[in-house]
């Protein structure tokens, strides 16, 4: 036995990706089958230069920029709040948009609404972070009524899911 029994594997998150980190970086801290804590844990991982190499320690380097070793150390990480900093006026602004246009609610359609919150709000749907953003607004502006989801007929005259503020008839 070596006494590394106390030691256990920490898994990844599944969605760790639309948060801005890779997928090497984002760890939970329950890797059994035990009802979940209230509050998790998280960490991810960052390299920390060792500083091993011994010409770095004396002058003149021949080799330049030739570091030591890195490792990969577990810290903590805090969820980031994807509603932080936005208000009711950025709500207003937002259904001022979505009221001038038919705005879908598939995320894969070309006038997909999250187009419309994203260009007002100065956020792109390119980067992660932000389309995270986007998607969780979405969600909890549906959440609370204020948006609302209906069926209304395309171009094409099929019928689809279109997104509409809820005060707007």
């Amino acid at each position: 036995m070596t006494g590394l029994s106390g030691i256990a594997a920490l898994p990844r998150f599944a969605d760790g990706s639309g948060l801005g980190l890779s997928a090497t970086d984002a760890y939970a801290d329950k890797a059994n089958l035990t009802k979940p804590a209230d509050k998790r844990d998280c960490f991810k991982l960052v390299s920390v230069d060792l500083d091993d190499n011994p010409l770095s320690r004396i002058g003149g380097n021949p080799f330049g920029d030739l570091k030591g070793d890195d490792i990969g150390v577990a810290t903590r990480w805090e969820w980031p709040d994807l509603l932080a900093g936005v208000t009711a006026s950025d709500f207003e602004r937002c259904a001022q948009a979505i009221k001038a246009g038919q705005w879908r609610a598939d995320q894969r359609a070309d006038g997909w609404v999250g187009i419309a919150i994203a260009k007002t709000l100065g956020l792109s749907l390119t980067d992660k972070q932000d389309r995270a953003k986007v998607v969780a607004l979405l969600k909890t502006w549906r959440e609370t009524g204020a948006l609302v989801e209906v069926e209304r007929q395309d171009e094409r005259r099929k019928p689809k899911k279109f997104i509409k503020v809820a005060d707007d008839d």
